[in-house]
């Protein structure tokens, strides 16, 4: 599935994270393969990327 802009694929990721109960690492890997979309770009829409950058950086 191809998007026509960024807003377009959070939405569409956003909708399908929002289905997910309690989601783990392997939904993040669900949703990139459904959506044909990197992990990264899953992360990016849900906002866990910043956080994540964040915590890596902490620990440095």
């Amino acid at each position: 599935m191809r998007f026509k802009t960024y807003d377009e694929m959070c939405q569409e990721v956003n909708k399908e994270w929002a289905i997910i109960k309690k989601p783990t690492i392997k939904d993040i890997i669900e949703i990139a393969r459904k959506l044909q979309i990197t992990k990264e770009e899953v992360r990016e829409c849900v906002g866990l990327k910043d956080f994540l950058d964040f915590e890596v950086n902490l620990n440095d």
